[in-house]
């Protein structure tokens, strides 16, 4: 910003000036996906007594099964909170990108579904939409009665600006040399009570749960002395493991205060909260509950340090965990034996505080070197069985902007990354012992598939085929006249693309693995709280599942020229590795720890790798000898099995509804006070802001005037129809001194 010139005129400066700027393109350069605008897409909706849902070509069964759950819900989350929206609520179902994710904006009445299940490592299994519809509709309900305000006028600001001194005649102001906004919001609310009243939920629409991969995030904090402090988990900013450690502890706290002051106390709190003669929300919880924060607080530590410490104590006096192969970053994962047993491959986020910031690392046993290959990597690995190729999956944007996973090898003897797929889709791939196929996972509109990629004689082959996926149910089909409204088309290399299993009830698929014979392809599957380990029989061409079990149970892996199949199970509220004869049916637990082991890799020769959570971490781990541990030494919750949730819900395909195109729908405006001291005057004003619900379309328009009619016009208009982002925006200042 320059020094502002003027006009000399009766012994008085005056300065007027209008900037008028007209469409600058923009197309989400940046790595988020909310950046792209997504002309591509056709929207659609439907209505039903208290929402709206607007959904694109794809996602129809999504769209459908969300209304079914938001009417579900809507009885019980609004009953508790005492609070009816205004409006109803407008639910966006989006599917552009693998990811997982929902999004409430309280102040516009809308709230944003990703199709996609959640597969996360701080996370254990739950039925991913009835628990995220009713997160974020909780959000919804509870936010709305904090506003101490309404949401037409939710917050303002004050404002100081003050300036240099300009000697010039003809310069109105100098430089700013003091610049303070302190925003006044109408709502006080920290992340641990938001987050954590959202994963509480309410009774008769509760589908969250603390499970074990929850449990063991909070237990190794306890153990090791690093609970977050009140202030810390009150905010975001912490990287990956800090910010869901808030999710996390937040969880716990209000599990805590609904158990001791019973159901009732989030309604007395944030009606607490939403008078103005409350100033803090400490002071609005112990209103509540009449105890300080700070003594609710250390109550509650002291609940979790009694319990942890008494329930883990025959854990700790027997460990077993070997040796640590890789401990620094956050997130260490998936590793894997290299046929000859000289190198171990694994995912690593050292270095990064975020768990997407991660890189290929091969640890050579022999000399001790590790290399980091390739960055982004998203999915477990595997080994070519000559060792040479390295498959695994990351995600890179397609023409429109969408993130999808796609299938890679890393070449060893060329030392260079080789593309399977593009636009598939496909994840966690799995070589056969022939060297000749991978089996992966590819994914569409919430629902997954199991295929088989049949690999070209000769990699260096760089032809490619195309096959198209089904944007609603993921199958497959080799159609070449198919309607890309329709259908996806995928490019690959490869002889061919062949689907064995495509569930349409919702159940999932994660990792699977060929068995020795390539007879059977084992993998995890959930349809409802934990999972579950099936298998696919290729003779018979059918599905069964293997093990079934109320806990989790995860990560196959057969172990070379063995009968044993080694998994990941939370059978006593601590994930451990344990391992199964497929002769005998026996199982044997291989680990003892007090945080989770997970992600078993074997050698022919019993050598075990895992990924140990411990210290705040995932860490890599070597056991080169395991032996088989008595159970009674790893004993840790006799009642965890019952605190597993059961299904009370249906989500059998609804009716469809009466579907019509979309039409804009355009948020409320929100009238922003803006109380401004400019250069030594008071210069109120406001600024004006709504959207549609897709935000295609947004406006902010701004004006404040003092009592020398010096004034400040600000518009700003902006449309994201199209691939690039188009806007006006124009300003008009004047300012006098006499």
């Amino acid at each position: 910003m320059r020094s502002l010139p003027g006009k000399i005129k009766n012994k008085s400066i005056a300065f007027k000036k209008t900037l008028l700027f007209v469409f600058l393109l923009s197309f989400g350069l940046q790595a988020q996906y909310f950046e792209y605008n997504h002309p591509e897409l056709k929207w659609k909706s439907f209505d039903t007594p208290h929402f709206t849902v607007h959904f694109t070509n794809g996602t129809q069964r999504t769209a459908i099964l969300v209304a079914k759950i938001a009417e579900d819900i809507y009885p019980h989350v609004t009953g508790i909170y005492n609070y009816t929206p205004k409006s109803k609520i407008n639910f966006v179902i989006r599917d552009t990108d693998d990811y997982s994710n929902g999004g409430a904006y309280f102040l516009d009445d809308k709230i944003d579904i990703w199709a996609s299940n959640l597969d996360y490592i701080m996370r254990g299994t739950t039925n991913w939409l009835r628990n995220v519809v009713t997160h974020e509709f909780t959000h919804m309900i509870s936010i709305q009665k904090m506003l101490k305000s309404n949401l037409t006028v939710p917050f303002g600001f004050l404002q100081l600006i003050a300036y240099e001194k300009e000697k010039r005649k003809d310069v109105v102001r100098g430089f700013p040399n003091t610049l303070m906004v302190y925003p006044i919001s109408s709502i006080i609310l920290p992340v641990w009570f938001a987050e954590g009243t959202a994963q509480h939920q309410v009774n008769g629409s509760r589908y969250d749960y603390r499970d074990p991969h929850r449990e063991m995030i909070l237990r190794d904090r306890v153990l090791h002395n690093k609970l977050l402090s009140y202030g810390a988990m009150s905010v975001f900013g912490k990287g990956s493991q800090g910010n869901e450690s808030s999710y996390n502890q937040g969880f716990s706290f209000v599990n805590y205060l609904a158990r001791r002051f019973g159901e009732s106390v989030l309604k007395k709190i944030t009606h607490q909260a939403s008078r103005w003669d409350e100033f803090t929300f400490e002071s609005a919880l112990k209103e509540a509950t009449g105890f300080p924060a700070d003594s609710l607080y250390a109550l509650w530590k002291d609940s979790l340090q009694t319990t942890y410490f008494r329930q883990t104590a025959i854990i700790r006096e027997n460990e077993q965990k070997g040796k640590a192969i890789e401990n620094k970053g956050s997130a260490n994962l998936y590793p894997l034996w290299s046929p000859d047993g000289t190198k171990i491959a694994y995912v690593s986020n050292k270095g990064e505080d975020y768990f997407s910031k991660n890189q290929l690392i091969i640890f050579d046993r022999v000399s001790g070197e590790k290399k980091a290959l390739v960055q982004g990597v998203s999915s477990s690995l595997s080994w070519s069985p000559n060792g040479r190729y390295l498959a695994y999956a990351r995600q890179d944007r397609n023409k429109h902007g969408s993130s999808f996973n796609d299938l890679y090898l890393y070449d060893f003897s060329q030392g260079k990354e080789i593309r399977l797929t593009h636009n598939l889709r496909g994840t966690n791939p799995d070589f056969s012992h022939d060297g000749k196929r991978l089996c992966f996972v590819s994914a569409t509109n919430g629902l997954t598939q199991l295929n088989i990629l049949q690999l070209s004689d000769s990699l260096k082959d760089d032809s490619e085929k195309r096959t198209w996926f089904s944007r609603e149910t993921g199958k497959l089909s080799s159609s070449v006249q198919a309607d890309e409204d329709i259908w996806r088309p995928v490019r690959f290399k490869g002889k061919s693309i062949a689907q064995l299993l495509s569930f349409e009830d919702g159940r999932q698929i994660f990792h699977p693995r060929w068995s020795n014979e390539d007879s059977v392809i084992f993998f995890d599957t959930a349809v409802e709280y934990g999972r579950n380990i099936g298998l696919y029989d290729m003779q018979k061409k059918k599905f069964r599942l293997f093990m079934k079990a109320e806990e989790e149970l995860r990560y196959p892996f057969v172990q070379p020229g063995s009968p044993y199949l080694y998994y990941a199970a939370s059978t006593t509220g601590i994930y451990n590795i344990y391992r199964r004869n497929l002769r005998s049916g026996q199982s044997e637990l291989l680990t003892n720890v007090t945080g989770g082991a997970m992600m078993p890799s074997v050698d022919k020769t019993g050598r075990l790798v895992y990924a140990l959570y411990d210290s705040l971490s995932y860490q890599i781990y070597n056991l080169d000898a395991p032996k088989v541990l008595n159970r009674t030494l790893a004993q840790y919750r006799s009642d965890y099995i019952a605190s597993i949730p059961e299904k009370t819900f249906d989500d059998s395909a609804p009716q469809t509804p009466q579907i019509y195109p979309y039409k804009q729908v355009f948020t409320d405006i929100h009238v922003l006070p803006r109380l401004w001291i400019d250069y030594g005057t008071f210069k109120p004003g406001f600024f004006v802001v709504s959207s549609d619900v897709l935000n295609k379309y947004n406006l902010t328009a701004g004006a404040a005037v003092n009592k020398d009619f010096d004034y400040d016009l600000y518009g700003y208009f902006e449309v994201k129809e199209f691939e690039p982002t188009l806007f006006v925006e124009a300003y008009n200042i004047s300012a006098n001194k006499k």
